[in-house]
This record gives structure tokens, C-alpha cells and sequence, in this order.
């Protein structure tokens, strides 16, 4: 048989899961709330450094924004990289922290981040944010593959497959972007050669 680009395969992929998504062959049924963070042991840490932790925890808390993202400042824009960063970092407090520090209060904020990314992922086209321009582009996407790939085995059925539609597109964002930074270079070094 004939080699398929990686497009072509990504794209026959895709149909693939969509199809088995409509004839309800991917549906998993676990009886469960859409979230159940994991409860890890608290981390051996003195006093102070808990406290630190648990300020900082407190003062992320506090930026999130109504539609539960975070922007790159305090109460600024929704921002999907800052989300992601921040909802992972809220992950690891509450894994140091254990079973104290508002584990609760952290848990249903990380909860909401991960709808904001999931939406946003569903919703919105690709646009380049600073994140972007600082780390490189594509960022914002690697970061909401890391977080939705670690809350995936904690949520339940419906969620997850929230989670695997919008862990497909950021893949797929992030390969296009792959492709356009390759055409970028091989023009630059045909520019090159031809000079």
C-alpha cells in the first residue's frame, strides 16, 4: 500500500475517533463525581516552608478569575498557558500540603482551570500569547496537554472525554505549529543556499 503523510494519517485518526465517538464505542461508565483528586501523604516539610506554601496557595487562590482561568498578572485577561502553569502548580501544593491547607478549596480551583482549558481548547483557534513569544510557540498547548494528562485518571467518564477531544486538538495545534516552524526554516536555509 501507498505511505501516508503524517497529515493524512493524523486526519484518518481523527475520523477514526470520531466515528467510534458517535457509534458509542469509547464511552466508559465509572459511577463518580467528574473530579476525584487523588490524596497523596503531605510531604515532609518543616513548619515554615508549609506556611509558605500555603500563602502562596492562598494568593493564587485568590487571582483566579470568575471564569475559573488566571491570567499572566493578577485579575488580568484569561490566559490559557497561565492557567495550565498555575493549576499545576496548585496540583503540586496540594500534594505537599496533604489533607490540610484547604486541599478542598485548591482542589475545586484546578477543577475549574481544567474546564477553562478544556473550553477554551474546544473553542478558541490558535492565538500567539506572550507565553508564546517568551518560551516559543506552541507553549500554551504543551502546558494544557500536561495538566489535562494529569487530571485524566481522576475524572470521570464524561470528562475524560472532554479531556481526550481537547488533548487531540492541542496535539494537533501543536503539530501544525511543528510543520509551519519547519517550512520557516527550510525557506530560510533555501533563501541561504540561493544567496
Amino acid at each position: 500500500g501507498r505511505l501516508l503523510r503524517w497529515d493524512e494519517h493524523l486526519e484518518q485518526r481523527h475520523e477514526t475517533i470520531q466515528a467510534a465517538r458517535a457509534a458509542g464505542q469509547l464511552e466508559l461508565v465509572v459511577p463518580r463525581p467528574p473530579y476525584r483528586p487523588r490524596l497523596f501523604p503531605p510531604m515532609d516539610l518543616d513548619e515554615d516552608a508549609r506556611r509558605s506554601v500555603e500563602r502562596a496557595s492562598g494568593w493564587l487562590l485568590s487571582a483566579q478569575l470568575s471564569n475559573g482561568a488566571w491570567g499572566l498578572e493578577s485579575q488580568s485577561s484569561p490566559d490559557l498557558g497561565s492557567t495550565c502553569a498555575v493549576a499545576l502548580a496548585l496540583r503540586e501544593s496540594a500534594r505537599i500540603l496533604g489533607n490540610r491547607g484547604g486541599r478542598a478549596r485548591i482542589d475545586r480551583a484546578v477543577f475549574r482551570g481544567v474546564d477553562y482549558a478544556v473550553d477554551r481548547l474546544r473553542r478558541t483557534p490558535t492565538t500567539r500569547t506572550q507565553l508564546d513569544a517568551e518560551i516559543g510557540q506552541g507553549a500554551q498547548d504543551a502546558l494544557a496537554v500536561l495538566l489535562l494528562a494529569r487530571v485524566y485518571p481522576e475524572a470521570d467518564a464524561s470528562l475524560r472525554r472532554s479531556i481526550d477531544g481537547a488533548i487531540e486538538r492541542a496535539i494537533l495545534r501543536l503539530e501544525s505549529a511543528d510543520r509551519a516552524r519547519s517550512r520557516d526554516v527550510d525557506s530560510l536555509v533555501g533563501r541561504a543556499l540561493r544567496a
